[in-house]
């Protein structure tokens, strides 16, 4: 039995006419051997002439475009069945068989679709069901966590409440301070603008000027403070018996009361709000004002929160394994809004395999096997291939045929060595110069012997996969330059 190999063949209606001619041709061949004598000594031959009866490659081109139309046909009625619309019925080159059921084949393709969707349907359900599990899981897991993180902070929450108060009056005494500082410049900037002088920078602040004479030790003190070259007295004698002293910038100098003034006021406040802020801790000893309280604050929070990690966890790893979970939720979640989308259905109806049921098989079957067996008629199994004196013969080849194919198996041996060597070659019999000739002529060439690579002389599907092949491209060939 042949049985076809490659896809893909369609004969144009005029193809008909090279091979509906016929001309006498001798019975007798030979099968020239030089090129392979060549390369090894020849100790045997065996194989068959075939030929090939009138309308052969009609024949095949018929079952081949059929065979290939029907097996489509199961991939365009999906894309067809997925737009609602109905497979439009192909035109089947093969008649000899009885009327191909296109309504029965539609509806064994129909079946096929239907389960499909079902299973495309049933596999989005059954990740839809994974997704929420997953959620559900990581949900849970967040809650646990929280839960211990909601008992970790309700444990250090009075705590945490007196370092956040001490935070703040530390961060207020410090904002004081700064801003008592700074008032001078401020008042000096805002002097600038009201009267059209430049700005000044932090280093020209009155303040960075200061210096000071003390009179709380001593046993007098003067009425008013005594002058000092290039600087101006801020006299501070009553308030506590300091007299300071400060540089005013130039071009300022008609404003010397005003500058005095402001910094007279935040001369005076500055002590208080040091003391308010007090002095960080250090090696000497621990902190004061604020600072002090802020470090007395965060050393309870720090007892508290050592506590509360023993019996609660770490809070920090409970914050970092909060987000991870809380990120992968977000990722299960998209995923799962994404399987509900109907734009996912049809991606996964995109990648579906769709293939031919039994029913569909078995339909198509009835129409293709028919169209193989009127092909496989036209090719008949002729007379024996035979060693002559130095090349292969063969002899007593029946008339009708249009063609004949010689598929041949050499032994040769090379230094001892014995190798089998297939060969396959066509005839054209409807060549009129053949009509002339004293016999049929054939020559093993590296092409012949490429095309029958696969063959096994005593392997039927190996010579009738050749045979097509060799058939086909015979085909093309003519195509190509009719």
């Amino acid at each position: 039995m042949l049985v076809l190999k490659r896809n893909g063949l369609l004969l144009a209606a005029g193809l008909t006419a090279f091979l509906t001619g016929c001309s006498d041709y001798p019975d007798s061949g030979v099968l020239d051997t030089r090129f392979l004598r060549t390369e090894v000594s020849i100790v045997e031959v065996e194989g068959n002439v075939y030929g090939l009866k009138s309308g052969a490659v009609e024949a095949y081109s018929a079952y081949l475009q059929d065979s290939q139309t029907l097996n489509r046909a199961v991939h365009e009625g999906w894309v067809s069945y997925r737009a609602g619309e109905e497979l439009s019925e192909p035109d089947l080159k093969f008649t000899g068989s009885s009327e191909f059921d296109w309504g029965d084949f539609q509806t064994a393709l129909t079946d096929v679709y239907k389960s499909a969707e079902s299973k495309v349907d049933a596999e989005i359900a059954e990740q839809v069901a994974s997704h929420k599990d997953d959620q559900k899981t990581l949900n849970k897991q967040l809650e646990e966590i929280q839960a211990k993180g909601k008992e970790f902070n309700d444990a250090v929450a009075d705590a945490k409440a007196k370092l956040e108060k001490a935070e703040k009056d530390l961060q207020s005494a410090i904002d004081a301070y700064n801003g008592a500082i700074e008032r001078p410049l401020e008042k000096l900037n805002a002097i600038a603008d009201a009267n059209g002088l430049n700005q000044l920078s932090s280093n020209q602040n009155p303040i960075r000027s200061y210096r000071s004479i003390d009179f709380k030790k001593r046993v007098r003190v003067p009425d008013t403070c005594p002058d000092q070259r290039r600087s101006v007295p801020v006299d501070m004698l009553k308030e506590d018996k300091v007299c300071g002293y400060i540089q005013i910038p130039s071009g300022f100098e008609a404003h010397t009361a005003e500058i005095v003034a402001a910094t007279k006021e935040a001369l005076l406040e500055i002590p208080k709000l040091e003391e308010r802020l007090g002095k960080k801790a250090s090696w000497l000893g621990s902190g004061t004002g604020a600072y002090g309280n802020r470090d007395m604050a965060q050393n309870a929070y720090d007892l508290e929160a050592r506590d509360a990690r023993r019996e609660f966890g770490d809070n920090s790893q409970r914050e970092r394994q909060e987000l991870w979970l809380t990120s992968k939720l977000e990722v299960v979640e998209a995923a799962l809004a994404e399987t509900q989308t109907p734009e996912y259905r049809e991606e996964l109806l995109d990648r579906a395999n769709v293939y031919h049921s039994d029913e569909s098989s078995s339909l198509v079957a009835s129409h293709t096997s028919p169209a193989y067996k009127a092909y496989e008629s036209h090719i008949v199994k002729g007379p024996q291939i035979v060693m002559g004196e130095t090349d292969a013969v063969f002899s007593d080849l029946e008339g009708g045929y249009e063609g004949a194919i010689i598929v041949a198996e050499f032994i040769g041996e090379h230094r001892g060595q014995r190798e089998p060597i297939p060969t396959i070659n066509y005839i054209d019999l409807t060549d009129e110069r053949i009509a002339d000739a004293d016999e049929l002529r054939a020559e093993v060439s590296r092409e012949s012997i490429r095309q029958a690579a696969r063959v096994e002389i005593r392997n039927e599907r190996t010579i009738t996969e050749a045979i097509n092949n060799r058939l086909e491209n015979l085909v093309e060939a003519r195509l190509a330059n009719s």
